[in-house]
């Protein structure tokens, strides 16, 4: 809800011979109106969705981290590729550089919940297609020794996945050499942005992430993990668990339309299932985040599978046929 702030401050003058209850008969029609107003506001949230006509904001707490190794870490040879030209910035061009490829670094947790290190840091091979699935399901932030990141201090978006896994983590035989374990991106250095070469890269933080891509085709990023969560039944699931959940509506906010209902709404998971939900669909559906599934607290068990898709990563807004 936003906040109605009065910026101009009006004296009365009361003078003699006239009404003088007049100008306290006008503050509080203004604060009647001011009242009425915010109740008006209140009163469309409830059925339409949550009136927020500016981009969400983004977390600064990952579900995950994953720790870089340290500086002086000794990569087995298999790991290791050559760059021939390395941009770091329009200043700093390299040649023939040794780099490690990032997606090595990527791993899910365990079966205790725990991201497994030391398994992470032995092996050369780290995903298979189910897992890259999973990777699809977070966006990226790799955070410097000194807490140094693109997204703090240049106001830089997240990775995704496509994009993070084309990175690499450059090495140097000389590891106090200012380049060594820095973050590069060839594609990006190549448009000139130069900030996700991350100097002195200590962690990977993951953010499980679904976005919306409004009608013109901008894409808004909603981080799942700072959305209103309730306990919630799902019956398609067991009458007996509550499930911690948040509501499908409030992924589509004034900012990514003030006219939700003239829309369908087509789904991508992150195994490229697709299917289209309606917009009574989404106004009474809910995501549970313990089996990162849509689902339907009002419906009976029989409900379509086609319409409770799981490990949702993206939502197009298309013109309803």
């Amino acid at each position: 809800m936003r906040s109605f702030i009065l910026k101009k401050q009006v004296s009365f003058v009361m003078n003699v011979g006239t009404d003088k209850c007049v100008p306290y008969k006008l503050a509080l029609l203004v604060v009647v109106a001011v009242a009425l107003l915010l109740s008006a506001c209140s009163e469309k949230g409830k059925n339409g969705p949550p009136e927020i006509d500016f981009p969400p904001p983004l977390s600064n707490v990952p579900d995950e981290t994953i720790p870089f190794p340290e500086r002086d870490f000794q990569f087995d040879e298999s790991l290791i590729v050559e760059l021939p030209v390395v941009n770091f910035s329009a200043s700093n061009i390299q040649n023939n550089v040794k780099a490690v490829r990032l997606d090595f670094f990527f791993n899910m947790p365990n079966k205790s919940g725990k991201l497994d290190s030391q398994r992470l840091m032995s092996i050369g091979t780290i995903y298979d297609s189910n897992s890259e699935a999973e990777a699809k399901m977070f966006t990226y932030r790799i955070v410097a020794s000194d807490l140094w990141n693109p997204w703090k201090d240049r106001q830089a978006k997240d990775l995704y996945w496509d994009r993070y896994k084309e990175g690499f983590l450059t090495i140097y035989d000389d590891i106090e050499d200012r380049n060594h374990f820095r973050t590069y991106f060839h594609e990006l250095s190549q448009e000139s942005v130069y900030s996700y070469n991350v100097q002195n890269a200590h962690e990977l933080q993951l953010f499980r992430t679904i976005t919306v891509v409004k009608p013109d085709g901008e894409q808004v990023m909603f981080h799942v993990n700072i959305l209103n969560h309730e306990e919630i039944n799902n019956p398609q699931n067991s009458a007996d668990v509550l499930e911690n959940s948040f509501k499908m509506i409030d992924l589509i906010t004034d900012y990514v339309t003030k006219t939700p209902e003239i829309y369908e709404y087509f789904i991508t998971a992150a195994d490229d299932f697709t299917t289209t939900l309606q917009w009574n669909h989404i106004q009474g559906a809910w995501y549970s985040r313990d089996i990162e599934r849509v689902f339907y607290p009002a419906e009976d068990e029989n409900v379509s599978g086609q319409l409770r898709p799981r490990n949702v990563v993206r939502i197009e807004l298309r013109i309803r046929q």
